[in-house]
């Protein structure tokens, strides 16, 4: 199983990267983090929470900020799509 925390892009970096204890290891940012934005004010900053199990699929949209922690041991398979629609803003996230 799979803890998942996702926001959409129009979310400011310092809302979902706010500073605290623990570095940028998911566990930390759950630990830390999680419980203060989930009981956000701002419904527009609270996480979209989800556990996902074993022979289930999550779709991230392109652009989405998303922290993942790993409940048992477990494999991923992931897969990044660019296409002739996107390629652009691809390519640009990419160099940086």
């Amino acid at each position: 199983r799979k803890r998942w925390a996702l926001f959409p892009p129009c979310v400011p970096k310092e809302v979902v990267q706010p500073k605290h204890e623990g570095g940028r290891e998911a566990i930390a940012w759950f630990t830390h983090a999680f419980p203060i934005l989930a009981a956000a004010a701002d419904e527009a900053h609270r996480p979209i929470s989800a556990v996902q199990r074993p022979g289930e699929v999550l779709f991230v949209p392109s652009g989405w900020w998303h922290t993942v922690l790993n409940i048992d041991h477990t494999i991923a398979v992931t897969q990044n799509f660019a296409s002739a629609a996107n390629f652009d803003a691809v390519w640009l996230r990419l160099r940086k």
